[in-house]
């Protein structure tokens, strides 16, 4: 099980904090978060598991205590993430490249990804409430929903291996 953890801990992504402040320039949208998500929860599984298997030495478990606890509580900025993502469909927008979408559509746009990125800015639950009574409308942009249910999907994984560094 030492081997799962030094695994975990080397094969995290380059973007992903091996400090406490994790500056994630290197990740452009919401899209490339969620692909992020799909590396980083099963490496945070790995850790919990083999922290839940058998007790680490003292100097692991710190290790991993620190770096689990560099990240963020939801992993990633994703209200950054979003705002960026609104910001290449803008530019898309304006060169055309867009289908179904006009110059005059990019104030609804941008309203739209503001409450978006607002909403994601609040803890998982509050950004549940507060996108079941939003109207974002049609625009091609991730999921809100999808996005929430990853930062929720990290929070656990990331306490689940809090937990079992602790016992």
């Amino acid at each position: 099980m030492q081997g799962e953890a030094e695994r975990a801990l080397r094969c995290r992504p380059p973007s992903l904090p091996n400090r406490p402040h994790f500056d994630a320039d290197s990740i452009d949208s919401a899209i490339s978060l969620l692909s992020a998500n799909s590396i980083l929860i099963p490496n945070l599984d790995a850790l919990a598991d083999a922290a839940a298997r058998r007790p680490l030495d003292a100097e692991r478990g710190k290790r991993i205590q620190a770096v689990v606890q560099a990240l963020p509580e939801t992993g990633f900025d994703w209200a950054d993430a979003m705002r960026r993502e609104g910001d290449v469909l803008v530019v898309g927008v304006r060169m055309n490249a867009v289908p179904n979408l006009r110059t005059q559509d990019i104030d609804g746009l941008r309203a739209s990804v503001t409450r978006i990125s607002d909403a994601l800015r609040l803890p998982p639950d509050r950004t549940r409430s507060a996108l079941a009574t939003m109207n974002v409308g049609s625009f091609p942009l991730p999921s809100p929903t999808r996005v929430n249910g990853a930062r929720e999907d990290i929070r656990a994984a990331r306490q689940k291996v809090l937990d079992a560094l602790t016992r």
